[in-house]
């Protein structure tokens, strides 16, 4: 709800040549939600996605989702869950 507030006034503010970048830290809607969280949150998402810029998400079901579906201006995934303990190690730290 947050996330769509900000986009909205973002939106009515955009005459400052605002950036609206935003997060999705997982739709309420994906595969095997409840069909309530499809009708309205998919709905939402999809709505406020017109008054996105930079849509960023943080796991692949949520990136190929919003590549097919929303408007955002730019759509990029970043993975946001969990740790690459390859990349981690105690010497390092």
């Amino acid at each position: 709800v947050g996330g769509m507030l900000g986009r909205q006034m973002g939106w009515w503010f955009r005459r400052r040549q605002l950036q609206i970048i935003y997060t999705a830290h997982g739709f309420h809607f994906y595969k095997g939600a409840p069909l309530k969280n499809w009708i309205i949150y998919y709905s939402l998402e999809k709505i406020c996605s017109n008054w996105t810029d930079i849509l960023i998400t943080i796991n692949k079901e949520d990136y190929e989702l919003a590549k097919r579906k929303m408007k955002a201006k730019k759509i990029r995934y970043i993975p946001g869950i969990g740790v690459d303990l390859n990349k981690i190690s105690s010497e390092k730290m």
